[in-house]
This record gives C-alpha cells, sequence and structure tokens, in this order.
C-alpha cells in the first residue's frame, strides 16, 4: 500500500487510494468493534485515554466518501477479521497498531501535500495534537504494564495479533501500479 506513490493522481490513483482507504476502513471498524467491548466493560484505562475520541473509522469513511466512493461502496467495507483480543492487554496492544498507524499517517501525509491528492483526515486526526495523544497512550499503557511481565507478554500478544490481522488484511487489496 504505497500512498507516498505521486502517481496517486489519475483514475489509477484514485483506484489505489480509495483501496487504501477501504483498507484503513475495515481496520479501523475492526479495532474499534473490540476496543468498544472492552471500553464498554468500564475499563479505567479506557477513560485515560478518552477513547470515544480515539475513533477513527468515521474519518476514513468520509475520506472514501470524498475519494468518490458511493455510500453503499463505504457501508459494505467489512471490518478486517481480527481473532478476539484478550482483555485489557489485548485492547491496548490494538490500541498500540492503531495510535502508531496515526504516527506513520504524519509521514504519509507531509509526501501527499502539495502533489495535488488532498490529505485524507483519517493520516491526520488529532492535528497538531498527535503527539501528547502518543504520549498519553504511552503513559496509559505503561502504567497499566507496570513491571508486570505477565501483562506486558498480553500487551506485546495484543499488539502482534493487530499487526498479523493488519498485514494479511492489506495483501492485495491495494492494487499495485504499473510499472
Amino acid at each position: 500500500m504505497d500512498l507516498l506513490d505521486p502517481a496517486l493522481a489519475g483514475p489509477a490513483g484514485a483506484a489505489r487510494l480509495r483501496a487504501a482507504l477501504a483498507a484503513l476502513l475495515g481496520f479501523h471498524r475492526a479495532v474499534e468493534a473490540q476496543v468498544d467491548a472492552w471500553a464498554a466493560g468500564g475499563a479505567p484505562e479506557a477513560t485515560a485515554l478518552e477513547w470515544p475520541h480515539r475513533r477513527k473509522a468515521h474519518l476514513a469513511a468520509a475520506d472514501l466518501r470524498a475519494a468518490g466512493a458511493g455510500a453503499q461502496e463505504v457501508a459494505g467495507v467489512a471490518p478486517m477479521a481480527l481473532p478476539p483480543l484478550a482483555g485489557t492487554g489485548g485492547a491496548l496492544g490494538a490500541l498500540y497498531v492503531s495510535e502508531g498507524s496515526t504516527l506513520g499517517g504524519q509521514v504519509v501525509a507531509r509526501h501527499l501535500q502539495g502533489s495535488g491528492v488532498p490529505v485524507p483526515s483519517v493520516l491526520r486526526p488529532y492535528g497538531g495534537a498527535t503527539g501528547p495523544r502518543w504520549q498519553a497512550y504511552r503513559a496509559t499503557a505503561r502504567a497499566w504494564a507496570g513491571d508486570d511481565p505477565a501483562r506486558a507478554d498480553a500487551l506485546v500478544q495484543g499488539a502482534v495479533t493487530t499487526f498479523d490481522a493488519l498485514d494479511r488484511h492489506c495483501r492485495g487489496l491495494v492494487p499495485e501500479r504499473a510499472a
């Protein structure tokens, strides 16, 4: 999924951009469903992270519509296949991937600026607050894991599970450009 490619202009590039945005939408829908279920259980970490303000699927959906996808196409984007994540460790691990993608989105957005391709809002969901939100995530995850190796392992396993699912989800979803 090479969003850094300046060849995103034109019909082929627009199709690649829509495919990338659909992949991001499927990713965020899956992560958000599981994190919502965890947060609904009253996890204090969800409150500390202000979980509802970290949701990104709605941004990816709006970006996909702005890129020319119809309402049915957007509604039809299925969440990626994400195995169940266990407890707080699993949720914080999934959020590590989601919040990390926000950091990476800053790099992609900088490359897209000035290319003639509008920068998708899902790449910059927090604007200038990206750094502080990442630091808040790190502080919350570290406070939860503390010095407990089992908790740290659970968080890492949640991240690995989410990364693996994202890798499988994105393979082949975004057409490569012709050489």
